[in-house]
C-alpha cells in the first residue's frame, strides 16, 4: 500500500497501488459496462482508497478503450499512469519480489 492521506474527519486513510496487466488486452475484452460498474462500484465503496492506478504493457488496441472509460473516472483519471512491467519491477517493489507475471518480458 501506498502512504496514507488524511480522509475528512482527519484520520489517515490507506492507500492502495492498483496495477492492471494489459499485455495480452484484445478487443474481446473489451467490456465498457464491467468498466463502468467497477469505477462506479469503487468510488462509491472506496473513496480516496487508490494513490495510482498502472496500466501495464497496454497495447495501442486499448487506446480506444481508454478514450470511453476515462471520462468515468472524472477527477481521477490522473491517477492512472501508463507504464511497463519493468518500470513496475524497478520503482515499485525491491529485486526479486515483483509479481512473476511481471518479470523479464
Amino acid at each position: 500500500a501506498e502512504d496514507g492521506v488524511a480522509s475528512e474527519d482527519g484520520e489517515v486513510v490507506e492507500q492502495a497501488l492498483g496495477i492492471i496487466d494489459l499485455k495480452n488486452f484484445s478487443p474481446l475484452q473489451a467490456d465498457l459496462e464491467f468498466a463502468t460498474f467497477l469505477v462506479q462500484a469503487l468510488h462509491d465503496y472506496y473513496p480516496g482508497r487508490f494513490a495510482r492506478i498502472l496500466l501495464v504493457d497496454a497495447p495501442s488496441i486499448f487506446v480506444s478503450f481508454w478514450e470511453n472509460v476515462r471520462p468515468l473516472l472524472h477527477r481521477y483519471a490522473f491517477l492512472a499512469d501508463f507504464v511497463t512491467a519493468d518500470e513496475v519491477c524497478s520503482r515499485y517493489f525491491e529485486p526479486g519480489t515483483a509479481p512473476t507475471e511481471l518479470q523479464r518480458r
